[in-house]
């Protein structure tokens, strides 16, 4: 497993929420490990405003082995098992996309 936020590699095996910091938000390249199940080993979210790895919540404050992306530009967002997940490439946007 990898992240790579904005060129720098972050420890995996530690929480992250990142937020973007532009009017576009991220964009953000997922590979799928070949055990993963989805047809689609390759994947973006575009316009993603919030990245949480391994989030926790005020019901259970263990970091859990779950990552979100959100979108508050399109209004919608999706989780993923880390398991599934060989890499996380994190940039910045540099336009609207028609779709998250």
């Amino acid at each position: 497993m990898k992240i790579i936020y904005l060129g720098q590699v972050l420890d995996t095996e530690n929480e992250h929420e990142l937020f973007s910091n532009n009017e576009f938000g991220f964009k953000i390249d997922i590979k799928h490990t070949k055990e993963s199940g989805y047809k689609v080993k390759e994947d973006t979210a575009y316009n993603c405003t919030e990245f949480h790895w391994r989030y926790t919540d005020i019901f259970n404050p263990i970091p859990s082995n779950k990552v979100a992306f959100e979108s508050d530009i399109h209004k919608t967002g999706f989780n993923r098992e880390i398991k599934t997940i060989e890499s996380v490439t994190i940039e910045l946007a540099d336009k609207l996309y028609e779709k998250f």
